[in-house]
């Protein structure tokens, strides 16, 4: 696992994706550990790009991790955008939304 497993699954799997997760695999595409080794020092804006441009924003769900992150989102994907956020987030998600 490593940088390019993201665009290895997509590039492999593309649409049927889904399949992959629900063949054994998780509903995360890379894990936890994984993500953490990359030791990222600047957003790659277009990662969450190539995601929904192969299978279509209505079908995938972003996790963002605090209000800069899903304030990111609904800025470029506006305000139906898919997001998990921590449960004690969602009021101030929503006023994002509403903006």
């Amino acid at each position: 696992m490593g940088k390019h497993y993201l665009q290895d699954v997509l590039q492999t799997m593309g649409k049927y994706v889904d399949a992959l997760k629900f063949a054994g695999g998780s509903f995360a595409l890379m894990p936890r550990d994984a993500v953490k080794e990359l030791n990222v020092k600047t957003w790659r804006t277009e990662v969450p790009a190539k995601i929904a441009n192969t299978l279509g924003l209505e079908k995938v769900m972003f996790e963002a991790a605090d209000p800069e992150v899903f304030a990111w989102y609904i800025k470029n994907y506006g305000p139906e955008v898919n997001l998990f956020v921590d449960h004690s987030q969602i009021v101030q998600l929503e006023c994002l939304r509403s903006a």
